[in-house]
């Protein structure tokens, strides 16, 4: 659950109701994707952290679990024990962020990313974009010996850092000397409405939690889609039509609402703004005996659109640079089908 060390990203239209000690049930809970700033072995990082119900007080409460099915390792046993514990979790890029043991629970220690961190802190991603769904994992032991015969003895390969180091950790390839284009992960301001929605929520979660908040045991379950309430939005089709709708599209697109409404001529979601390239594009390089005055650069990739005949052009001074200027081009201009050629000058 995301709660005030954390700053919320995107709302999602998804809910959950989350039941507590004495079987106390907060409904309707936001799910969200929340960003928090922790510490690592090499510095500060901003974590990005999808599919988290929004209750807003108090510390974020983390599921081991829902980060393991994105392959980060977790290991929160204390060092302090000496049994070879960690106490740590690993990310697929590498990045080891402690853990604090505070009465015998794991703490996660982290704030609000700020403007400038959200734009200049490396972004890791510590859960699935897509729904979650918490019984994946599920799995009941049965009470026999086989169990035992079947465990893996070898090092589990989760164990090892992230193996592939082609790209950083903002996704760009390790060996490009060049870079002409570069975005950060959008970050957006907290809505106005969750922040509302919070304060509602806080008198009564003090109510229902009181102390016991910490070691509260609680169990998340979705709210399901009341399709019948959503005809209005498709020309009121039958409810069966907006279900099978429902069921073949991905639905990827994020709801950022903000109150009060206001005109837009583009989406408040970044994603849907992006223009797809629908050509194929031609790439030739071009080899010169001079070098250039500027940059010494001693040959030029250039790409050109079949259709529109668009013709970018970038100097390099190697082959391996390439990569570079073809992720540069995809960047610029948003895909296409591209192919190659080489010619001398």
């Amino acid at each position: 659950m995301a709660r005030e060390d954390a700053r919320v990203l995107e709302l999602t239209l998804r809910q959950a109701d989350i039941s507590g000690i004495n079987n106390h049930t907060m409904v309707g809970l936001p799910i969200v994707t929340a960003a928090g700033v922790v510490n690592t072995h090499v510095g500060p990082i901003c974590v990005i952290l999808h599919q988290y119900a929004l209750l807003g007080k108090g510390k974020s409460i983390h599921s081991s679990v829902q980060m393991e099915c994105h392959d980060i390792v977790m290991d929160e046993r204390s060092r302090r024990l000496r049994r070879g514990g960690q106490q740590c979790l690993t990310t697929r890029e590498g990045y080891k962020i402690p853990l604090s043991i505070r009465r015998g629970l794991p703490y996660m220690d982290m704030h609000p990313p700020l403007d400038h961190e959200l734009d200049t802190l490396p972004q890791v991603v510590l859960t699935f974009d897509a729904n979650w769904d918490p019984t994946m994992a599920d799995n009941e032991i049965e009470p026999d010996n086989v169990w035992y015969n079947t465990l893996d003895t070898e090092a589990s390969p989760g164990s090892r850092a992230y193996g592939d180091t082609k790209f950083d950790q903002h996704g760009y390839h390790q060996q490009h000397v060049l870079s002409l284009w570069h975005s950060p992960i959008i970050s957006q301001d907290t809505l106005d409405d969750v922040l509302e929605y919070v304060a509602t929520m806080e008198s009564f979660h003090n109510a229902v939690a009181g102390p016991y908040d910490v070691n509260a045991n609680r169990t998340t379950t979705d709210t399901p889609i009341e399709y019948d309430k959503l005809r209005r939005f498709f020309g009121w089709i039958p409810t069966a039509t907006t279900k099978r709708t429902f069921d073949c599209t991905t639905r990827w697109a994020r709801y950022l609402g903000h109150y009060p409404l206001r005109k837009h001529f583009k989406s408040r979601f970044p994603s849907l703004n992006v223009h797809q390239r629908q050509e194929a594009v031609a790439t030739d390089r071009i080899f010169s005996d001079t070098p250039a005055v500027d940059n010494g650069s001693t040959c030029v990739q250039i790409f050109a659109g079949m259709d529109t005949l668009i013709t970018d052009a970038y100097g390099i001074k190697s082959d391996g640079e390439f990569v570079s200027t073809l992720e540069d081009n995809i960047r610029k201009r948003r895909g296409g089908q591209y192919s190659q050629t080489e010619s001398n000058a």
